[in-house]
């Protein structure tokens, strides 16, 4: 199973045996200076904005992003990591990288290809029956706010 980064699918990132591609769920690490937006990373890890707000706050504070406004967008927050961040990003995937080579050496390579196509399986699932509760709470919302009548 070759694989020369992320296998991207409309459900997100996967795993495969030739690295972790997917780390706490989210496969994207932008260069210094480059931005993403704040919804792009909510919908992949499919957190509340509050929880993710106060997830990147302490990233801020920490000194590992910058936050800046879209200026095609004044409402939307883009972030970028400082060269602090991408220190710590590249530290902390080289250790996932070698903790992983271990795991599959002990595992076996056929092994853990057959675990991690079912994984990615269970997590396509998981993934659709998690936007269809989260379409089925917002229309259970949308339907319970009380109309203006005039």
């Amino acid at each position: 199973m070759a694989n020369d980064g992320p296998h991207m699918t409309s459900n997100g990132p996967h795993m495969t045996s030739n690295g972790p591609h997917m780390a706490n769920g989210y496969v994207f690490c932008p260069d210094v200076d480059e931005f993403i937006g704040c919804s792009d990373i909510q919908n992949d890890l499919c957190m509340s904005k509050a929880a993710l707000s106060q997830f990147l706050n302490s990233l801020e504070r920490k000194g590992h992003i910058h936050k800046k406004t879209d200026p095609a967008d004044k409402r939307k927050i883009m972030l970028s990591l400082t060269p602090k961040g991408r220190e710590t990003f590249d530290s902390t995937h080289q250790r996932i990288l070698r903790i992983l080579d271990d795991i599959i050496a002990r595992f076996g390579r056929d092994n853990m290809d057959a675990f991690l196509e079912m994984f990615n399986q269970f997590s396509d699932i998981s993934y659709i029956i998690g936007m269809e509760l989260t379409r089925s709470k917002e229309s259970a919302e949308t339907r319970s706010i009380p109309r203006k009548q005039g």
